[in-house]
């Protein structure tokens, strides 16, 4: 009896299956798998001539030399005339800075470590006990991580340049780095400043901070008292050489790295919340970069200062980006409507110069970008994309479905949708033809390319 009743479900079981194939078949809704697409890289030269053939699953842009290549799911380095010069073998790889390159490699069994290496691939720094390498070097000091936790710094020799373990680690700039110190109490803790010889030259003594960029870092000056939070900036003594008035903040707002720094002398400031009452570190509910206050009904607007904390571009946009030889992407009204909600870029953004005049108002484009060898991508309304000249004059005409900055004298652009890439020059000419289905910019002679095999 019980091999009758599986017989009879093996029957039903199989019945079904043919049921569900047959309607299938006849609804024509059988799956149908796209093949898969397979673009490898290679790279370039100004004539379009495919110097390093396109072999490989990644290529990164050439740095001190050489480039980082993959194949399959390894890394390894080739020269400029397309040689491995060291081997494919790596489960991760970095570009080569200061002459050495971190790279990640496993050992016999499953477990991988960190090295550095030199052009010949030789290992010059290992991991050793007690610490992991993390970060690559900068100004010849590189950031380790304690196995213990926390983390530190070696030099080129792969020494330690301090025993401090700290909580908390930037990269050297300008020769000094950011640092927080270690301890249970987290609410004590504050950031400083250490020089190359590991020696504390700032205190910790700072609730937040950022690294030093053009001889002035960023500061959180706020105390546990204060109703705003207050900012500043310092000079590499830890003298405050400006202290930004209440309710205005440095942090930024958006993307472009504009905040936390000058940049050609100049640094992006914005009106900041009342801070929450109850936890004086913590804003109201609302996100602090969202400039619109939904509780007082204000706009919160941005614009920039000098190194002497004069304000000389007026605080009257929603979104602005760094400037960038003297000319900044600005949008004075990305955000609409009393929910704060997001609107979108298209004819709200424009380019602006260290006075406060615009090259390009708003309005005149659907997408702008920043300048590049004097020539800005422009999305214009019939939705294509062409390039004006630091006069706003339109000198390559909106006719490309993609297009990118100029390097070197000569863009990526894609004429048509999904169609392949090529490359013009600055009077707009098509100069590399449309036969590359992946195009990037090139870079000391070179560019990579995609091509689908």
């Amino acid at each position: 009896m019980a091999n009758s009743r599986i017989k009879k479900s093996l029957l039903t079981y199989w019945f079904s299956i043919l049921f569900c194939l047959s309607i299938a078949l006849v609804l024509g809704s059988a799956p149908v798998y796209a093949k898969e697409v397979i673009v490898k890289y290679g790279f370039i030269d100004r004539t379009g001539k495919l110097v390093i053939p396109a072999i490989y699953d990644r290529v990164e842009k050439f740095s001190e030399g050489l480039a980082v290549v993959k194949i399959g799911n390894k890394y390894g380095y080739i020269d400029r005339t397309g040689k491995l010069v060291i081997p494919v073998k790596f489960n991760d790889a970095h570009a080569f800075k200061e002459g050495l390159a971190q790279v990640t490699i496993s050992d016999s069994g499953e477990d991988s470590h960190k090295q550095f290496i030199n052009k010949q691939g030789e290992s010059v720094i290992l991991t050793k006990n007690g610490f992991e390498l993390s970060g690559d070097f900068n100004e010849g000091i590189a950031t380790v991580e304690y196995k213990s936790g926390g983390y530190g710094y070696i030099d080129k020799m792969g020494e330690l340049i301090t025993s401090t373990i700290f909580e908390d680690v930037t990269d050297f700039k300008e020769g000094l780095a950011k640092v927080m110190g270690g301890g249970d109490d987290w609410s004590l803790k504050k950031f400083g400043y250490i020089d190359k010889k590991g020696k504390s030259v700032i205190p910790e003594k700072f609730v937040d901070a950022a690294s030093f960029n053009e001889g002035l870092a960023w500061v959180d000056l706020t105390s546990a008292e204060s109703k705003f939070i207050e900012e500043g900036f310092i000079n590499r003594q830890g003298e405050i050489i400006i202290r930004l008035p209440l309710k205005l903040s440095a942090r930024g707002r958006g993307g472009c790295e504009a905040g936390y720094a000058f940049y050609e002398g100049l640094a992006l400031i914005s009106q900041q919340r009342i801070r929450n009452a109850e936890d004086p570190y913590l804003y109201d509910k609302y996100n602090f970069y969202h400039p619109y206050d939904t509780e007082t009904g204000t706009q919160h607007k941005a614009g920039f200062i000098d190194k002497r904390g004069k304000i000389v571009v007026p605080l009257k946009f929603d979104y602005a980006c760094k400037f960038k030889k003297g000319i900044a992407l600005v949008c004075p009204h990305v955000y609409a409507s009393k929910t704060g909600s997001k609107a979108n870029f298209d004819d709200r953004c424009g380019l602006l110069d260290k006075k406060g005049l615009y090259l390009v108002k708003p309005g005149r484009f659907t997408d702008i970008t920043n300048f590049n060898e004097g020539l800005a991508v422009i999305r214009s309304k019939n939705k294509k994309y062409g390039y004006i000249n630091e006069e706003g004059k339109l000198v390559i005409p909106a006719q490309f479905e993609k297009a990118y900055s100029f390097s070197e004298s000569l863009a990526p652009v894609q004429l048509t949708k999904g169609g392949p890439n090529g490359y013009i020059d600055k009077a707009g000419k098509l100069v590399i033809s449309y036969q590359f289905d992946k195009a990037y910019n090139f870079f000391d002679g070179l560019a990579i390319v995609g091509i689908r095999k």
